[in-house]
């Protein structure tokens, strides 16, 4: 820079020889940032000296280095978006595949997989936690009668009411086939007896009549009670278990 700068003092001075032979010795890498500025000032230099031919082929060169570096910038700035751009779908396939692992696709509840996965977190905190299978009743009935697809909307919307009744806390799951799981952390069974109440209100307040008309719908929930001293298949054969007797009486 000090050297430029003595070259614009010998430029004002009119001593363009002397110019010149300054911008002789700087060495600019083409790379770095101003290195187009040598070549604008040996232009000035030739056009303070007359030598306009001369001064229009290193205005031409200031041009073709200016534009070249711009090149690389936008190349720099290009490489750097995309580079960013990718990282950001990598992070959202990944999160992606992270939640589909994990969700049920025809609901959108957290499935099997994830409910273990939420009950050992539970237990490993040293927390109970009331496990209610539920089980819906006549669901055979819907899919032989008004088909699978019937039968799908049937689970959705079952999934809808179950969402929505549960307190803030619990967590609800799609276990299987017409199986879902909720979980009541911290719970008892007066809890258990209360949610049920709800669920199954719920559920019998749906107008199934109009989605699959001929083929009501009702719901039966067992309960068990997961700790540190009963493992996860236990507790969940329990409540299954719970549900099963239930159903038959």
């Amino acid at each position: 820079l000090r050297l430029l700068a003595r070259v614009c003092g010998a430029i004002a001075a009119g001593d363009v020889s002397f110019a010149l032979g300054l911008l002789d010795q700087s060495t600019i890498a083409p790379a770095t940032m101003g290195a187009a500025e040598p070549h604008r000032l040996r232009a000035m230099a030739y056009a303070a000296g007359g030598q306009y031919p001369e001064a229009l082929a290193a205005d031409r060169r200031a041009f073709r280095v200016a534009t070249a570096q711009d090149d690389r910038l936008r190349d720099l700035f290009v490489d750097g978006m995309a580079a960013r751009l990718d990282h950001e779908h990598m992070q959202r396939t990944v999160a992606r595949y992270q939640g589909e692992a994990l969700t049920d696709p025809l609901t959108g509840l957290p499935n099997r997989r994830h409910l273990e996965d939420h009950v050992r977190r539970l237990i490993r905190a040293g927390e109970t936690a009331i496990l209610g299978v539920c089980d819906l009743d006549g669901f055979k009935a819907v899919n032989d009668v008004h088909g699978h697809l019937a039968g799908d909307a049937v689970l959705q919307r079952v999934a809808g009411v179950l969402a929505r009744v549960m307190r803030k806390g619990d967590f609800v799951a799609r276990y299987g086939g017409d199986e879902f799981v909720v979980v009541l952390p911290g719970g008892n069974q007066r809890e258990a007896r209360e949610v049920a109440q709800r669920v199954v209100q719920a559920i019998g307040e749906e107008d199934w009549a109009a989605l699959v008309p001929g083929t009501p719908v009702s719901i039966t929930i067992g309960w068990a009670q997961a700790s540190r001293n009963l493992s996860i298949a236990a507790a969940f054969a329990a409540a299954d278990h719970a549900m099963l007797r239930r159903k038959a009486s």
